[in-house]
């Protein structure tokens, strides 16, 4: 991700300098560490499903080839809201592993890293082989959609915390076979 490109695209809508440094910071971290790209930044409104509003998403974009990776952040959620207030109200949610902005980024780190290199037909496909994968073990929201699951996984990791060899083993699985394409 361009961070220059991404702080000017941010700053623009109202989201707060701290909380433009912390994505920023933590998305230049781990693409240098894992070795995918994020093309595109956006803030614009996500529409939500169920209950909860949706803080952000990658979003894979048609390109002739892999696709490119659009981070979204949604407009309504972050507009006005310091680092400490986002901080908060992430670790209030009941149904996410993530206690804070950084861990919510790395979310959809784990999102990105999936399907990194891959074209739109081979993510659909994968999306599909996924969906009746859930991890109820891991987090509400992992209960529902082996893809998400592997986003709230990439999470724990990252945090250092101990994940069972079974779920550990399902993590590898998926992530292994993007990294082998």
């Amino acid at each position: 991700m361009d961070v220059d490109d991404f702080e000017t695209v941010a700053s623009g809508k109202g989201v707060a300098d701290d909380v433009i440094r912390e994505i920023s910071r933590t998305v230049r971290d781990a693409e240098k560490e894992d070795g995918f790209y994020i093309s595109k930044t956006e803030v614009a409104p996500i529409a939500g499903e169920g209950a909860g509003t949706v803080l952000m998403q990658i979003e894979p974009e048609p390109s002739g080839g892999p696709a490119r990776l659009l981070f979204r952040l949604n407009a309504d959620a972050f507009k006005g809201r310091t680092l400490a207030e986002l901080n908060y109200k992430i670790a209030q949610s009941q149904s996410i592993v993530a206690n804070t902005l950084k861990e919510a980024v790395w979310h959809e780190i784990g999102h990105a890293k999936l399907i990194y290199g891959k074209r739109i037909d081979e993510i659909a496909e994968l999306y599909d082989e996924l969906k009746p994968l859930g991890r109820p073990e891991v987090s509400r929201m992992a209960a529902y959609d082996g893809a998400e699951a592997i986003a709230e996984i990439e999470v724990l990791l990252r945090r250092g915390d101990g994940v069972s060899e079974d779920t550990m083993n399902f993590y590898l699985k998926y992530m292994k076979r993007g990294l082998l394409q």
